[in-house]
């Protein structure tokens, strides 16, 4: 049985292919570059955990070519404070004339006492941290991101400039609806468009697509269309991106990418290819594995006596237990918001599904053996 570590990560680039998604972090992360027919592996970054299977350590190796070995490359060293929550970062870089690491960037984070309120990003100057960036949350009454504010900081008059912002709307199933991103004009002393993401769902609200237009001339032009395409399991497979030809006023294929996952969704080989020519040439390869982050013990064992049926759910889910434990039992859209939290103590455990939107859910039980969680699909 795996001990597994969830994050909620709120992806805000414009080219991303996912919104806020909870999975699992990989233990090891090769890459490999398309090289004349075949595979080169170029990369690879491996994690370390904690006894609470959150990563301290992340360290990635690139491939020389000249020696033909592979060479350290960077590291981020990770804490966290008492609530398991990322509280500093600090990204390192190899020099191979020193032979030694040398601090980059430091990232520190700030909480209220349910939310990530402000990222604070440090660079190394002169052989000290200098704050050169502020990040800043705010949260509506779901406890819901809905706007973003990027700040520099200006150390010789100690004050703060903005720079971006994102503005994020959301639909009646608390999906990101569009994501809307500014530019600081410092002439006109206010937010100016420079580009929006929207997304499109299906029944199951699964994106289906994601639409970048960038801000032209007082309008909305289009730029750059995602398509996404899932499996049965509602597992992602295929992200196809286009981009828009002002010439044709069309989109032209310009890339994809080919995502086989395991049989509990997670990623293990990511494919990225180019459309050249009429024909699709390969890029590069993600290859991912997913840590075991405890041992099989007698604890554990407890988790292999719960069964969880039907999957997929309609109206009602059924827990059965047969450890003779106590459970909590909590349920999580696929936003990371608890849904249900309850005590379970009883060998059949009903749990009422039929008020829940259709989609992808996480269902998370935990007791003082440890925490097994599980995806429930809700039809």
């Amino acid at each position: 049985m795996k001990l597994k570590l969830f994050f909620t990560l709120l992806f805000l680039s414009i080219y991303s292919n996912a919104q806020e998604q909870i999975f699992n972090i990989p233990e090891t992360w090769d890459i490999d570059i398309w090289n004349g027919g075949s595979w080169l592996h170029f990369s690879n970054i491996e994690y370390t955990f904690n006894e609470n299977c959150m990563p301290t350590l992340v360290e990635s190796q690139v491939l020389d070519f000249g020696s033909g070995l592979f060479v350290d490359s960077s590291r981020l060293t990770i804490t966290y404070n008492g609530n398991n929550e990322p509280l500093e970062n600090i990204n390192e870089l190899w020099n191979v004339e020193s032979n030694s690491w040398e601090n980059q960037l430091r990232t520190t984070y700030i909480y209220n006492s349910e939310n990530l309120t402000t990222t604070q990003n440090y660079e190394w100057q002169n052989e000290a941290w200098v704050l050169v960036e502020v990040i800043i949350e705010e949260y509506d009454t779901q406890a819901m991101t809905y706007e973003v504010i990027y700040q520099d900081y200006v150390s010789a008059t100690d004050t703060y400039v903005n720079t971006g912002r994102n503005v994020i709307q959301y639909n009646n199933f608390e999906r990101i609806d569009n994501i809307l991103y500014y530019d600081w004009d410092i002439v006109e002393d206010d937010w100016v468009h420079r580009s929006r993401q929207t997304y499109v769902y299906d029944t199951n609200q699964l994106a289906t697509q994601s639409i970048l237009e960038d801000w032209e001339g007082e309008q909305w032009v289009n730029d750059v269309l995602e398509v996404f395409t899932y499996d049965a399991n509602h597992f992602l497979i295929e992200t196809l991106k286009s981009d828009w030809n002002t010439a044709s006023t069309s989109y032209e294929t310009n890339s994809r990418e080919l995502i086989t996952n395991d049989e509990e969704g997670n990623p293990i080989e990511m494919i990225t290819q180019s459309y050249l020519f009429g024909s699709w040439v390969n890029s590069t390869r993600d290859r991912r594995t997913y840590p075991d982050c405890l041992t099989l013990s007698d604890e554990e064992v407890a988790f292999e006596e719960i069964n969880i049926y039907p999957i997929p759910a309609t109206d009602e889910l059924t827990i059965e237990n047969t450890t003779q434990q106590d459970f909590a039992l909590q349920l999580f859209d696929i936003n990371g918001k608890l849904i249900k939290a309850e005590q379970l103590s009883n060998y059949r455990n009903n749990l009422d599904v039929s008020s829940l939107n259709s989609g992808v859910y996480i269902l998370k039980l935990s007791n003082q053996s440890g925490v097994y969680t599980k995806r429930i699909i809700k039809q």
